[in-house]
């Protein structure tokens, strides 16, 4: 767990052992990061954007396997490209530009 974390007020032991359901509140299957979790359970390599608590994230999950092969979870990481995202808008907004 990595410095972004920060940016969201928690320390990784704060999310230690939590669902991502609890963490994001909703049980909905179609909610990006949940939809993805489970596509990668299934066997999948997904990258995926969404927003959270007024940032936006560019993140990637992928099936975690142990030595054998064996489907033992997922690993993923997200990186915090809001700033990149409200520099986009910006210049499409200046007026002459």
């Amino acid at each position: 767990m990595g410095s972004g974390l920060a940016a969201l007020h928690l320390a990784p032991p704060q999310l230690v052992g939590r669902t991502l359901s609890d963490y994001f509140h909703t049980h909905d299957p179609a909610f990006a990061s949940l939809a993805a979790h489970r596509r990668a359970l299934a066997g999948e390599a997904v990258s995926y954007e969404q927003e959270w608590a007024g940032r936006v994230y560019q993140a990637h999950v992928e099936p975690l396997r142990a030595r054998d092969g064996q489907l033992i979870g997922t690993i993923g990481v997200a990186l915090d490209i809001t700033d990149r995202e409200r520099a986009a808008v910006i210049p499409a907004a200046t007026p002459g530009a």
